[in-house]
């Protein structure tokens, strides 16, 4: 069975520091995603690159693969929390500058019924999901 989420959408970065998940070298940036309903999500917000400048505290454009995993809280204990994984450069948001709501899409995939297969000739049963903010306009 595979699954897979990604995240579209406008996060507030602050305090980067250096990071190693299976000796790869990445910043992390405590984060926040802004719901109405909710509050402020707090989300750890991994890119890559951290040989290079980290990005600026402030408000950015992201698309990123999502995950739910461990880390290491400024007291060495361990914890989980909502991990965001950028897929690209990260975008500062321009000052004033409107953006769409926040989109996230799971998908499942894993193996199809023995019925399936025998009436299709498909042997995979694949699932997905979108969820977004409401906004009217």
């Amino acid at each position: 069975m595979a699954t897979s989420a990604s995240f579209h959408g406008v996060v507030g970065l602050q305090n980067a520091s250096r990071y190693v998940i299976d000796k790869n070298n990445y910043w992390r940036y405590d984060g926040f995603i802004a719901t109405p309903e909710m509050g402020d999500i707090p989300v750890n917000v991994f890119t890559f690159g951290a040989n290079t400048a980290s990005a600026e505290d402030g408000i950015y454009l992201l698309d990123a693969r999502t995950t739910i995993g461990p880390i290491i809280d400024d007291e060495g204990k361990s914890a989980h929390s909502l991990h965001l994984f950028a897929n690209d450069e990260i975008q500062p948001l321009p000052d004033g500058a409107c953006a769409l709501p926040t989109i996230v899409i799971a998908g499942k995939v894993s193996r199809g019924a023995f019925t399936l297969q025998q009436e299709n000739r498909f042997d995979m049963d694949v699932s997905q999901y979108v969820a977004g903010s409401q906004q009217n306009m």
